[in-house]
């Protein structure tokens, strides 16, 4: 009961949250709201066995391209392009049918490698396999047939199909989400194997982030949307996307969002906005629980 709890505060939190960097005006797709909604999902995924979170992952990774793209047509937000209240609230740029599959997985992954440090190899070596049969057999595939709709041909149903197999970003593909799903596994496995000898010192600014990122994605959303406010009240004509992209910010972000959280980490601990989300979840637990939980 606990960790439902917990789960559904926390659901709640990072929606609420999601929904509020949405009102930045910042031109990205904010992922929070689908990481509330997969949050609130996970609630009834917790207690499943782990070969019914294996055999849910592989259906929903299969299956669920064929659904979200028919939604998407029915409903001309194709690809999650669609700017509704219901898909920003959705988060449907990141189409929870399918994402589900990655928090099953990631389930998975998560049970074997505290039952035993030797899923680890396991972890690499399914991951590698499902990441190459993702990304270099049925990408392919249905990259060509997404190229032969859009060069005009004839939309038939087989090639419409065919289409779904596609490994692109963001496509809610086959291809991509099979791919993803062994490249995640391949990382995890890879970090795990890391992080048991010395060289885990070596990555330690990765880790840092690691620890918060919830503080580290809502901070550069928070400097873009701050340039943009800057921009904007010197009444200057400007583009969100593009002139930001033309200022080169990729390594000013990362190296100030890392030394930020780095030295967050070394004078302070956990992260702010993860420390705030924890306390929430177990605000109304027993003294004697809450203690334990946070």
């Amino acid at each position: 009961t606990v960790p439902r709890r917990r789960l559904a505060v926390r659901a709640a939190v990072v929606w609420m949250l999601g929904m509020l960097l949405v009102l930045l005006a910042v031109p990205v797709n904010v992922i929070l709201p689908a990481y509330g909604v997969l949050f609130a999902i996970a609630i009834a995924l917790v207690t499943l066995p782990t070969r019914a979170l294996v055999v849910l992952a592989a259906f929903l990774a299969v299956v669920m391209p064929f659904a979200v793209g028919a939604i998407n047509r029915v409903t001309g937000g194709a690809d999650g392009e669609s700017t509704s209240t219901i898909v920003v609230m959705l988060g449907w740029y990141y189409p929870f049918p399918l994402w589900t599959a990655f928090l099953a997985a990631g389930l998975v992954a998560g049970r074997l490698l505290i039952a035993s440090s030797r899923w680890t190899l396991g972890l690499i070596g399914v991951g590698a396999a499902l990441a190459s049969t993702g990304y270099f057999v049925l990408g392919p595939i249905g990259n060509r047939a997404t190229e032969a709709l859009d060069g005009g041909a004839r939309t038939e149903v087989g090639l419409w199909l065919l289409s779904r197999l596609r490994d692109g970003p963001h496509s809610s593909g086959m291809g991509e989400a099979v791919g993803s799903v062994g490249f995640a596994l391949a990382v995890i496995g890879v970090c795990t194997l890391i992080g048991g000898t010395r060289l885990r010192w070596l990555f330690w600014p990765v880790r840092v982030l690691g620890a918060m990122p919830l503080t580290a994605y809502t901070a550069h959303l928070a400097v873009w949307a701050a340039w943009i406010a800057i921009t904007r009240a010197e009444g200057r004509q400007f583009d969100p996307m593009d002139d930001f992209r033309a200022l080169d910010p990729f390594w000013p972000m990362v190296l100030g969002v890392t030394a930020g959280c780095a030295l967050w980490a070394v004078f302070v601990g956990r992260g702010p906005l993860e420390t705030a989300v924890s306390r929430l979840a177990v605000a109304d637990l027993p003294h004697r629980l809450r203690r334990h939980e946070v």
